[in-house]
């Protein structure tokens, strides 16, 4: 008998909800003094900073500091000056940044940049508004290379409560000449702009999985007749859903992961469990799973994370995947007879 074992671990994500305030919003115009990208000041083209949609299980978020990290993306540019004193670049916040401010603070979070490793954290107050980046300059014509990268900070204080949030895109900030003069016409400077994406809370109870069987009975192999008895298989169902006990778990679109897992010895291609006899001896079979959804069909890599599906909010809140359970001769081994039998692991993540 082959006895398969399953379990699954929980999962849990965020939302973000967006109202409005005002902020101070430069006015993009052609001058003198001004930055962009690269060695051209007139080129004023938005520097692009991609933020990836976020998922965080609710049950492993911390209850403050950083909850994530983007990686590093860097940026060429050049400024200049129309004055008769030195002055920096810097980096303000525009008017659409307001409504990204507003809503990661309904959910506990704020935006904290790291511009060529300084730390900036903007917020609503008169202080807020910029962060220069030194040295300053004065008919300088070098180009100057910005690492950006940005944090989510969770404050302590707040709950941790399931959520999605649909952030809005936008050139959150800009890239301007940083003057006492700030504002008036004779400055422009470059977009540094953001894509939208999903922020999610994942709460631990999203998940309900189901085998069919959870049992495999595959019968007897006779040793005197393995071309009639091998191989031996069977079909194994798996369903994962979403539980619609678990509050507000239906506006969550998550992306699935399955593992296969064991403890017994592999086969040499890692697809297939050396099983053993209740001697504990290797008997010369093997069990491995066959994925008929592939083409041509593939078998399943033991141990190893493997895409399982997609849960849309509302349309699609479960994933069904049909496998094959196969019982066969190991090529070359000798066969030992006596009951047999292997625990399979299939985890499945909700991401």
């Amino acid at each position: 008998m082959s006895r398969l074992t399953f379990c699954f671990p929980p999962g849990a994500w965020p939302v973000l909800l967006c109202a409005g305030m005002l902020y101070h919003t430069p006015a993009w115009s052609a001058t003198s003094s001004q930055c962009g990208v690269g060695s051209n000041v007139a080129d004023q083209t938005p520097l692009s900073f991609h933020i990836d949609n976020l998922s965080f299980p609710s049950g492993q978020i911390p209850a403050g500091g950083i909850l994530y990290t983007s990686p590093v993306q860097s940026f060429q540019y050049r400024c200049t000056l129309a004055q008769s004193w030195p002055q920096t670049p810097a980096i303000f916040r525009t008017g659409t940044f307001g409504a990204v401010y507003d809503a990661l603070r309904k959910v506990g979070l704020n935006l904290q940049l790291r511009i060529n490793g300084q730390v900036w954290t903007p917020d609503t107050s008169s202080g807020g508004e910029y962060v220069s980046l030194p040295p300053t300059y004065q008919n300088d014509t070098t180009v100057r290379t910005m690492d950006l990268q940005y944090q989510l900070i969770r404050d302590p204080t707040a709950p941790v409560n399931a959520a999605r949030i649909e952030v809005p895109g936008g050139d959150y900030f800009a890239l301007w000449p940083l003057s006492a003069n700030f504002g008036v016409a004779g400055f422009s400077g470059v977009p540094v702009r953001f894509n939208a994406f999903t922020l999610q809370y994942i709460p631990d109870c999203i998940g309900r999985v189901s085998i069919t069987p959870s049992q495999i009975n595959l019968g007897h192999v006779m040793t005197g007749y393995l071309d009639k008895t091998l191989p031996k298989q069977t079909n194994v169902t798996i369903t994962a859903a979403v539980n619609k006990d678990c509050a507000g778990a239906g506006q969550f679109n998550m992306t699935l992961h399955s593992q296969f897992s064991t403890t017994d010895p592999l086969t040499g291609d890692g697809q297939g469990i050396q099983l053993r006899n209740h001697s504990g001896e290797l008997n010369g079979l093997k069990l491995y799973f066959r994925d008929p959804s592939t083409y041509p069909v593939k078998n399943v890599p033991l141990n190893t994370p493997q895409g399982f599906g997609n849960i849309i909010a509302g349309p699609k809140d479960s994933v069904t995947r049909n496998y094959t359970a196969v019982v066969d001769a190991i090529p070359g081994s000798t066969l030992k007879t006596g009951p047999f039998s292997a625990d399979v692991v299939v985890t499945i993540t909700y991401e």
